[in-house]
């Protein structure tokens, strides 16, 4: 009886000191999101308008599913066939522990890919 109950009393402990990814500590504010944006295309915050936020989740082509996604719809200016327009642009934001709500791109470079990333706690930065 002695081992069943030092059994239970480990895994009761190994269950509270186990780490999950936490949901995100509050809802994507759109101010985050045209500060995001903003930095990404290299334009004024009041240039950028939200159209609107949606909740959801994604997979991408090896399987991997993010769990804490929003779709940002923003009209900003964008350069098509030469003029500069407004237009609807789609944007999909990631939430984690570190970054904060974040977007990322990869570019190729001269020297190899590189990552893109604007984060809410980071700012932008570039891993090459």
């Amino acid at each position: 009886m002695e081992k069943i109950l030092r059994s239970l009393i480990g895994a009761v402990v190994l269950m509270t000191t186990a780490v999950f990814a936490g949901e995100p500590a509050n809802d994507l504010d759109p101010k985050v999101a045209v500060k995001l944006i903003c930095q990404r295309i290299n334009q004024m915050p009041d240039r950028v308008e939200i159209a609107f936020v949606v909740d959801g989740s994604t997979k991408n082509q090896d399987g991997f599913e993010t769990k804490h996604v929003r779709r940002v719809a923003a009209i900003h200016p964008v350069v098509s066939g030469g003029i500069k327009v407004r237009r609807l642009v789609y944007y999909d934001l990631f939430w984690n522990d570190s970054l904060g709500w974040f977007m990322w791109e990869v570019r190729a470079e001269r020297g190899g890919d590189a990552i893109y990333r604007w984060s809410e706690r980071s700012g932008e930065t570039v891993v090459r």
